[in-house]
């Protein structure tokens, strides 16, 4: 019997756009990258073969390198994007350009979003180098538990999560909103 993820609360929302901004570099990817899932309402496999593509009038532009559709046996490119402010109203370009910059030029052509970090199977309090490979979606929802749980997240909400409660906030506000089928379709649709 599959049960439906519970998607994370508003709440929680608001504490990763916040460590998003945190001055431990590894404590802001990771919860730059929920940001980037939770308003890109993408899955984790597509975050991690994204890249940056820039700015528009209104959104942020991704494209991952394969996506879900298939042309001739082979996955189609996705473009993707993310509405260009957070919740809390401030701007995600700086938070995205910053990330990026302190990825640095290694990662340039690397074909993932989020490298692993180093040593690693340490904690995330421990963590020192980005690994020169990508980061698996298991140490991404251990690292985020251990970030969850110092930062006072509910048991809960720690116990219970994944990214496809990342997935489900949007279409469920969607939904409480009273939306049209066409409206809940273009939240969910990668578009502007």
């Amino acid at each position: 019997l599959d049960v439906p993820a519970v998607p994370f609360r508003i709440k929680v929302w608001m504490l990763l756009e916040h460590e998003a901004k945190s001055s431990n570099a590894f404590v802001s990817a990771l919860a730059l990258s929920w940001v980037l899932l939770i308003q890109g309402v993408t899955r984790f496999a597509h975050l991690q073969r994204s890249a940056y593509l820039g700015e528009e009038a209104s959104y942020l532009k991704f494209q991952a390198s394969s996506g879900k559709e298939r042309c001739e046996g082979a996955r189609k490119p996705m473009i993707w994007s993310v509405p260009k402010l957070m919740l809390n109203g401030e701007a995600l370009t700086p938070l995205v350009d910053e990330y990026l910059e302190e990825r640095g030029k290694t990662y340039d052509e690397a074909e993932f979003w989020l490298p692993d970090f180093e040593p690693r199977y340490c904690d995330l309090e421990k963590v020192a180098n980005l690994a020169p490979h990508r980061m698996s979606i298991q140490r991404f929802q251990r690292l985020t538990a251990e970030l969850f749980k110092a930062k006072g997240v509910d048991s809960e909400q720690v116990n219970t999560f994944s990214t496809y409660s990342a997935r489900r906030v949007l279409p469920t506000i969607a939904d409480a909103a009273s939306m049209s089928p066409t409206e809940r379709i273009n939240i969910g649709a990668w578009t502007d």
